[in-house]
């Protein structure tokens, strides 16, 4: 009898414990620092002075011409951002800038 006793104390513990406590964590992926600087890119400028600037891409691409790619994204219980960015490089200089929409495309 008193196993079944536990077991039944066991079990409502459980079941009472399940939305006792609901975690609100932030997830940040990227460097929130970068994109707010991304606008002080500009056009000509050295990719020593883009690195300097916004520290290395999260993704390079290296076809007829470097692409560098910067994202920021910020999740929580209340927020859903996203931001993104490219920079294009030919003969190592900045040759185009992007502002990427997460949703697909450009701004």
């Amino acid at each position: 009898r008193w196993l079944s006793t536990l077991l039944l104390l066991a079990a409502l513990a459980a079941a009472g414990c399940t939305n006792f406590w609901v975690a609100d964590i932030a997830v940040n992926q990227g460097n929130e620092a970068q994109i707010s600087d991304f606008d002080k890119v500009s056009l000509g400028m050295s990719q020593k002075k883009v690195r300097a600037l916004l520290g290395p891409p999260q993704t390079r691409w290296e076809l007829e011409e470097e692409i560098w790619i910067y994202y920021y994204q910020r999740r929580d219980a209340k927020t859903d951002e996203r931001l993104s960015g490219q920079i294009t490089f030919a003969d190592g200089k900045v040759s185009k800038i992007e502002k990427l929409d997460p949703r697909g495309g450009s701004e």
